[in-house]
């Protein structure tokens, strides 16, 4: 079952504008910390959303959620 499914509703709708801005990122190939200076954020704040967007897309690693979230936002 997707996110969606389990969720009704829309996988924008479950992501903030935080998280998808870094999970952009991050399929960019930045780190946290080069994350952190392209949004003006703390690094912490964007270890948070990463975590976050793992637990809300059922990852386990960031490879796992980006691919995920790939797969939602971009197939």
């Amino acid at each position: 079952m997707t996110l969606r499914g389990r969720l009704g509703t829309s996988t924008t709708e479950v992501l903030s504008k935080g998280e998808r801005q870094c999970m952009d990122l991050l399929g960019q190939g930045l780190r946290s910390k080069a994350i952190a200076q392209e949004l003006g954020l703390a690094t912490v704040t964007v270890e948070l959303h990463l975590r976050n967007v793992r637990s809300k897309l059922g990852a386990t690693t960031r490879d796992q959620a980006l691919l995920r979230y790939r797969s939602m936002f971009h197939g």
